[in-house]
């Protein structure tokens, strides 16, 4: 069985060791609302009180400033942690699930919204699951 896992060095800044999180504001309005609709779901739906309202607090002491000129504002980062804490998440220790969820937001984003970088991807994909470039 082939494992799909290509297209993750496309994320990297060509500088930079980790991945490049500035944000264009198309994916970022994008990067926050990825992030607002899943703390919305665990303020709703999640197993644990505690994660609901903590979940559901930082959300509410969010609004308005989710993106900022530089990207994912300040008020997403309380969000984010809140989301980090919830139990399925804790496990991971909370540094990293932190760091897992803005990784992945950011990447989702980009990849929604870049349309060349989206292609890139794929095909790095197909690369990887068929063993050609097509």
């Amino acid at each position: 069985m082939k494992v799909a896992a290509g297209g993750c060095d496309l994320f990297l800044a060509a500088d930079r060791q980790g991945e490049a999180d500035e944000l264009p504001p198309e994916a970022a309005d994008l990067a926050a609302a990825l992030a607002v609709e899943w703390a919305e779901q665990v303020a709703e739906h999640g197993n644990h009180d505690a994660d609901r309202v903590r979940v559901r607090y930082e959300l509410d002491a969010a609004r308005g400033n989710l993106v900022d000129e530089q990207g994912l504002g300040a008020g997403l980062r309380p969000v984010l942690n809140a989301l980090s804490r919830i139990r399925s998440m804790a496990a991971l220790g909370e540094a990293f699930a932190g760091k897992l969820l803005r990784t992945a937001i950011v990447q989702v984003s980009r990849y929604l919204t870049d349309d060349d970088l989206r292609a890139e991807v794929q095909h790095d994909q197909r690369s990887c699951v068929f063993g050609f470039s097509a």
